[in-house]
């Protein structure tokens, strides 16, 4: 090969400078030093450039020894190619189709699903590009590394090393891959989970210790996290199991909770469980439930007493600062008065829907100070 060839010229050009600074009549040693220096660096790339044939056999020896070869790896990155494109389009699919709808909760997480897949696939590419550079050029790779690597005054010395060691390492390593894999998935101890026998049963009642009915609780690993790890639906009294064979739980957890009730997320009190308590009662204390009317007492608002009475709710709160009270209830409910300070508010009541149950929603304008709130309906 002609690159070879000026390989060799070049090792022997860092051999002769080499002897002539070693023979200057200088006293400056730190010059000097560089003589012994090139003539060991000249003599080394002359050596791999007469056994780079060699070198490259012995990646041949490896892969023959090792019962791996090229195509068998493209057949296993080809397969896992099709393995993540299937598991992409599935997930997008059943994302698309449950937004917007009854199970749209689950959006989320399917979403984060095919992300982390669509890294995946960005990590596959990587490996399919490196490889095919290595496998198509890989006597060019090694042969401009000696050539680099002869370069007087060890100026290529350190990219031609690492293009002689790519041109052997990652030839073999490459299709090692499969094998690496496999032996990395059947070595990886299942996570600690917790007995399948444990169940968890979650009461979620309102400020005033009522049910409240159908919760979303969204479980969450910490405790600021945008994403929940798992989602639960309550029954009609407000209450839900976690575990009972059911959900694969870690052990010694601490799951964050949110609570979404009426198309509102309440922070519950407390807002976590543990494993060392199988029973826990979540209180929304920002929220008040009575027969299919819900009043959602916003950060300004402070709740002095709440009254619940047959087809009646009476607030004595106090509000820091201007702002609204939502009152929501099921379309079914009729509303016949709302009184703010004994006098008739008034009240636009827009309708909306949340997960499937069409809702409506008054926001009751309140000033600073203290006020009396009654609202007088009919009960879903």
């Amino acid at each position: 090969m002609d690159l070879i060839i000026l390989a060799l010229n070049l090792s022997l050009l860092t051999y002769v400078i080499g002897g002539l600074i070693l023979g200057l009549p200088i006293p400056y040693a730190s010059i000097k030093r560089w003589g012994p220096r090139l003539i060991a660096d000249a003599v080394a790339a002359a050596v791999i450039a007469s056994s780079l044939a060699i070198i490259l056999g012995i990646a041949d020896t490896l892969l023959a020894a090792l019962s791996v070869d090229w195509p068998s790896f493209y057949e296993w990155l080809s397969a896992r190619t099709a393995e993540l494109a299937a598991a992409f389009a599935t997930l997008s699919y059943f994302s698309t189709v449950i937004k917007g709808g009854e199970y749209s909760f689950l959006s989320s997480p399917l979403s984060m699903a095919a992300s982390y897949i669509s890294t995946a696939f960005t990590s596959l590419k990587m490996i399919y590009m490196l490889s095919s550079v290595i496998y198509t050029f890989r006597e060019r790779l090694a042969v401009m590394g000696v050539v680099l690597y002869a370069v007087p005054f060890r100026i290529g010395r350190g990219v031609g090393g690492f293009m002689i060691a790519a041109s052997v390492v990652m030839y073999v390593g490459f299709p090692l891959m499969p094998s690496f894999v496999a032996a990395f998935e059947g070595a990886t101890a299942p996570p600690p989970v917790s007995g399948a026998s444990d169940t968890y049963i979650l009461h979620v009642v309102d400020v005033g210790g009522d049910p409240v009915p159908y919760p979303i609780i969204n479980l969450y690993a910490e405790e600021y996290s945008t994403e929940p790890v798992g989602v639960i639906v309550g029954d009609s009294n407000g209450d839900a199991v976690l575990g009972d064979g059911l959900d694969v739980l870690p052990q010694n957890f601490t799951l964050a909770t949110k609570v979404g009730f009426m198309g509102y997320l309440f922070t519950p009190d407390p807002n976590e469980i543990r494993h060392d308590e199988t029973e826990w009662i979540l209180r929304l204390t920002s929220l008040i439930y009575s027969e299919g009317l819900a009043a959602a007492i916003p950060p300004e608002v402070s709740l002095r007493k709440a009254e619940l009475a047959e087809g009646v709710i009476r607030l004595d709160i106090e509000a820091s600062a201007e702002t609204s009270l939502p009152l929501i209830t099921v379309a079914s409910d009729t509303v016949e008065e709302v009184l703010l300070d004994g006098s008739n508010a008034s009240c636009g009541w827009g309708t909306r829907e949340w997960r499937g149950i069409e809702l409506k929603e008054c926001l009751l304008s309140l000033g600073p100070g203290e006020h009396e709130v009654v609202v007088k309906h009919a009960g879903a």
